[in-house]
């Protein structure tokens, strides 16, 4: 099998988050209905208190 040389390039133009909830024991939820819409060339950063386990 010959593999090509050449590689696509897919391009994202948005990314939207709607209604996101995370939990991490499936009781107490630290996210709470996350509503976003990143658009080509932003940059999101979801920030929280140290020591908080944002993974």
């Amino acid at each position: 099998m010959e593999r090509s040389k050449s590689k696509e390039v897919h391009r994202v133009t948005n990314v939207e988050f709607v209604r996101v909830c995370k939990s991490y024991d499936g009781k107490k939820y630290v996210i709470h209905d996350l509503n976003a819409s990143i658009e080509s060339g932003e940059f999101f950063v979801l920030v929280g208190p140290s020591r908080c386990l944002k993974r």
